[in-house]
């Protein structure tokens, strides 16, 4: 990094219009000090930076003489760093341990970046169940809240903290951020809805309609997993059996948005339809998985042909490795009987042959 804390001192000090005397007497140094550093024949303590920024009501790294430009890039570098963790460890514990050490290390050279904060804000939450990352998790997250104007940065933080909240048992304060957020009518989707015009509009409201699928979906997931006591298994089946038709319904022509989703819905649909004895069904949705299995891999990148999607793209992204690795293990519950569901009753069907025949073969390619 190319320190130029001389320079902006100077300048810094020129446009508040007072003295190196002033400025010395603040710091509690000597004016000789205040001298030398702007005749760059030294450097100020580092402890004395953070009072300096304050002084001149800048950041730090403003004041280090770090551009926009470059902090940006080595923000990203961090971010490069988070994201090979996924490829580097095996196991969930060790990502989390490394992908929070990596934001401490980011944040010790940008403690006033709002998005290494929230970087860090997000890798403490899955450790919130620990009493004292969770009140450093609240302290960061009520932080951007006073700092960010960033309106999507403090939605985010709102959620994270609700979300680690709950997890950590704390419902109260769940809730409390939770009542942060706008309800649903009151959103840029909708509000964009009622003010684009013409192709633009199209466009939006597409995207839009993909938005809602999912979070309808997301609904009733999280409504048959937090529910499954409650619910009976001929029930928990329409709930999933629901979310594939409504994928089917708004992606007519199978240019589905989410591959992954619709491979595990129909995974969990043979999965509870053997468990009532249905193993006609079973194996119809076992006969479908190969068609999605490969799109997850190839994901190549084409246009959507369903009616109400038909302006958008979609696919072309890569599969995060981790992501590839959770669909090879659900594939063992199909291949081995290594999982919750046992196969046995079906296993020596040509149906579930062929089926399991086309997935191996994509994994040993």
């Amino acid at each position: 990094m190319n320190i130029s804390i001389c320079e902006n001192l100077k300048e810094l000090r020129k446009q508040k219009g007072n003295t190196q005397e002033e400025l010395a007497e603040h710091l509690g140094i000597s004016m000789q000090a205040v001298s030398k550093w702007e005749r760059g024949e030294g450097y100020p303590d580092i402890t004395l930076i953070p009072a300096l920024a304050l002084y001149y009501n800048v950041t730090s790294d403003k004041l280090l003489g770090m551009t926009d430009i470059s902090i940006n890039a080595k923000i990203q570098e961090y971010n490069a760093k988070v994201e090979e963790v996924y490829n580097e460890f095996e196991s969930e514990s060790e990502r989390i341990n490394r992908r929070l050490a990596i934001c401490r290390e980011a944040q010790k050279e940008f403690p006033n970046n709002h998005t290494v904060l929230f970087s860090l804000l997000y890798a403490l939450g899955w450790k919130s169940n620990e009493d004292e990352n969770y009140n450093e998790m609240i302290a960061l997250g009520e932080r951007l809240l006073r700092e960010s104007t960033d309106n999507d940065m403090r939605f985010n933080a709102i959620y994270n903290l609700s979300f680690f909240c709950m997890k950590h048992g704390d419902f109260e304060n769940a809730k409390k951020y939770a009542d942060m957020i706008p309800n649903c009518w009151n959103n840029k989707e909708i509000l964009y809805s009622r003010i684009l015009s013409g192709e633009e509009a199209v466009e939006h409201n597409q995207r839009a309609i993909i938005s809602y699928v999912q979070l309808v979906c997301n609904f009733a997931n999280s409504l048959w997993a937090n529910m499954q006591n409650k619910y009976s298994r001929e029930e928990i089946i329409k709930v999933l059996e629901f979310i594939l038709n409504l994928n089917r319904l708004v992606y007519p022509d199978g240019d589905f948005n989410n591959e992954s989703e619709v491979f595990y819905n129909l995974y969990n649909l043979a999965c509870w339809n053997l468990m009532v004895g249905n193993t006609e069904k079973a194996l119809s949705y076992v006969e479908e998985m190969p068609e999605h299995f490969i799109k997850i891999y190839k994901s190549n990148k084409a246009k959507h042909t369903s009616f109400l999607v038909n302006k958008l793209e979609y696919g072309g992204y890569q599969i995060p490795e981790s992501r590839l690795n959770e669909v090879k293990n659900t594939l063992q519950d199909l291949f081995e009987n290594k999982g919750r569901m046992n196969f046995d009753c079906i296993r020596t069907d040509e149906r579930y042959i062929t089926a399991i025949d086309k997935m191996k073969t994509l994994l040993e390619t």
